[in-house]
């Protein structure tokens, strides 16, 4: 059985690199590399009886926690978790475990001892070491292969991969050590060993060949895994490189468009600086123009005020013309007036004698028939004075009816006008209608009220001729009967009179009952209108309200929001620092109003067309197009522009203009 098997030699060699130093202070047991086969060689030198003992599964399975750390001993590293504890060592009887599980456990130790040397290092960083390591598990398998095909008993050091230092990597932490640090030591009441294997000997493993193949098989396909592992690796560094040129192309690119937005800044900025010392020449030569034009049109005003004295001046020659012919024309016509005078002066004197003469005769005979007329008419003067004062009385009661009349009136009259003032314009055909009626009423008594006036005024008439032919003292008896019956006459018409104002008196009282009922139905009819209309306008008075709050509540809050969203533009741009000079393309309201020398949209300047100033020109609406124009940032964004001048010239509601009219081609 011992010629069937293969047996090397284990001679394992720790890299310095593999694990960092540790401190002077640790036992010389901790090593920095593990043994796969300790458990066999420490079995091998105790010569005892052992029972095999089953891995448990964190000694089986990858830790997620980190590498297992290492402990040396005198035939070679080992792991620190890989204790052999008392009950491991059995009595003579206990039976030995089969080869089958030894290998087993190796090739799965075996398995971990590969995970745990494998390095995550970046193939871009260190691909020197990853070559060497390359190199090292190539030579490391062709080893293996060697030995197969050898015979038997050939001793050959198998070579490990050199363990390198992992990087740090931020997300990871370093490995956690498990279990004991020292492995145990076998208790000093043993015997000693009866082999005749010593310490300073190398340990000698023997194995099958199927089981030898089957790790060599392992080994190959962790070769393979491992190969295909850094192929991956360096295809991703190639395209992390090709990454790293594309973003270095990609900032080359973008300081150059940096640097042409800045010569695009400075050019625009050249651009406005030159357009606004266009615009202030041309504002200067307008002002000269204007100037001039005031100065031609004063001279224009100069040469029409003297045109105008000139023809006043042939004007005046003409009239003082006219005015010496006609003075000649005088001058003949007054002195034939005054001979003609002195003729006429010398005829109206005779007969201003004549006249004179006759006019005395005629007097002296007058004073003789007055005389004769005085002593006869005295009896009747008497009688006279005593009509006359039955007629003052008359006269006396008829000026206290007058008065009666006028008051009479006057209430009429306030009351008309305080029927027709407390109409409603609700009910104005209502009203109308009535005082029409009212006015009918009025003016039939007016004309009532003139008929009585006018007899009064005829009565006073005929008082007058009563006085006057009581004062023709050569008549009055002739007029006493005539005055007599008159008298007769109008005691009855005053009669008559008396009752027809009584009974004037009468309607007026019906016809002011009939105002205060119609006031008081008006006045129903417009507490009921009232009441209604009251009712509707404090129902849309609450509509209103609440309307208007929901849009003060909306107005406010829009405010806010255009507070914030000015705060943060002011900030952004650096209080509109990066808005001066720029300008964006707006598409205008319909209520806009544009200026006439506006700047043409984008469609009209890029087909080079007419443009007109409308909102929406008439190209842009025949191709049914958006018409977009230009606006001053600081005015679109902010509100306001506070440049005065603004460096592109535009109106109050920032929209570019041309300082002059578009020319035609």
């Amino acid at each position: 059985m011992a010629e069937d098997l293969i047996s090397f030699d284990d001679e394992v060699t720790s890299s310095p690199t593999s694990m960092p130093s540790m401190p002077p202070n640790i036992n010389h047991s901790r090593s920095t590399h593990r043994d796969e086969f300790f458990e066999l060689a420490s079995m091998v030198k105790a010569k005892k009886s052992y029972i095999h003992t089953v891995p448990s599964a964190s000694r089986l399975l990858p830790s997620t926690s980190g590498p297992l750390p290492l402990t040396a001993s005198p035939n070679g590293p080992r792991t620190a978790n890989r204790i052999v504890s008392e009950n491991s060592i059995s009595l003579s009887s206990a039976r030995r475990p089969r080869l089958s599980e030894l290998v087993t456990r190796c090739l799965m130790e075996l398995e971990l001892t590969n995970l745990d040397s494998f390095s995550f290092e970046p193939i871009s960083e260190q691909p020197l070491d990853i070559l060497a390591q390359h190199k090292v598990v190539n030579g490391h398998g062709n080893s293996f292969r060697h030995s197969e095909a050898s015979m038997w008993n050939f001793r050959e050091p198998s070579g490990y991969p050199p363990h390198n230092e992992p990087l740090l990597i931020p997300e990871f932490e370093l490995p956690v050590r498990n279990g004991l640090a020292d492995p145990p030591t076998p208790p000093q009441s043993l015997p000693g060993s009866a082999s005749a294997f010593r310490s300073e000997q190398e340990p000698i493993v023997r194995m099958t060949k199927p089981a030898y193949d089957n790790m060599c098989k392992s080994l190959d396909d962790t070769v393979k895994e491992n190969r295909e592992l850094q192929i991956s690796m360096a295809a991703h560094n190639r395209t992390i490189e090709q990454l790293r040129h594309d973003d270095h192309e990609m900032s080359s690119q973008l300081g150059k468009h940096r640097y042409q937005n800045e010569a695009n800044k400075a050019q625009k900025s050249a651009m406005g600086r030159a357009l606004g010392e266009k615009e202030t020449t041309i504002k200067t030569q307008q002002l000269e123009i204007e100037d001039l034009m005031s100065k031609v049109y004063a001279l224009n005003a100069k040469v029409k005020e003297l045109e105008a004295m000139s023809d006043e001046r042939n004007y005046l020659r003409s009239v003082i013309e006219s005015y010496e012919v006609k003075h000649k024309d005088a001058t003949i016509n007054i002195s034939s007036l005054k001979s003609q005078h002195r003729h006429d002066s010398s005829k109206l004197a005779a007969i201003k004698d004549q006249e004179l003469s006759s006019v005395e005769t005629a007097y002296q005979n007058a004073l003789v028939e007055l005389d004769a007329i005085k002593n006869q008419h005295e009896h009747t003067l008497d009688n006279l004075f005593a009509m006359k004062q039955e007629f003052e009385r008359a006269l006396n009661k008829l000026a206290a009816k007058d008065q009666e009349l006028g008051s009479f009136k006057e209430e009429h009259e306030r009351a008309l006008e305080h029927a027709s003032a407390a109409k409603d314009r609700d009910w104005q055909k209502f009203e109308q209608g009535r005082q029409r009626e009212l006015s009918n009423l009025a003016a039939s008594k007016d004309r009532e009220l003139e008929e009585a006036e006018e007899t009064v005024r005829k009565l006073r008439i005929t008082n007058s001729e009563l006085s006057q032919k009581i004062l023709e003292v050569s008549h009055a008896q002739v007029i006493t009967e005539d005055q007599m019956a008159r008298a007769h006459k109008q005691a009855g018409s005053e009669v008559k009179q008396e009752k027809v104002i009584r009974d004037l008196r009468h309607e007026l009282m019906e016809t002011n009952l009939k105002v205060v009922k119609l006031e008081d139905q008006n006045e129903v009819l417009r507490e009921k209108t009232k009441q209604t209309d009251i009712n509707g306008l404090q129902a849309k008075l609450r509509e209103k309200t609440s309307e208007c709050d929901r849009h003060r509540n909306l107005a406010k809050i829009a405010e806010a929001r255009f507070k914030q969203s000015q705060e943060r533009l002011l900030h952004i741009t650096s209080n509109g620092l990066s808005l001066q000079g720029a300008v964006h393309l707006v598409k205008p309201r319909a209520d806009s109003k544009l200026p006439r020398t506006v700047h043409s949209c984008t469609e009209c300047y890029g087909k080079n067309l007419e443009c007109d100033e409308n909102t929406t020109c008439h190209n842009c609406a025949d191709s049914n197009s958006p018409c977009l124009r230009w606006r001053c940032s600081l005015k679109h964004k902010l509100g306001d522009c506070p440049l005065t001048p603004c460096k592109l010239p535009h109106d109050s509601q920032g929209w570019l203009m041309l300082p002059k009219d578009r020319p035609q081609w």
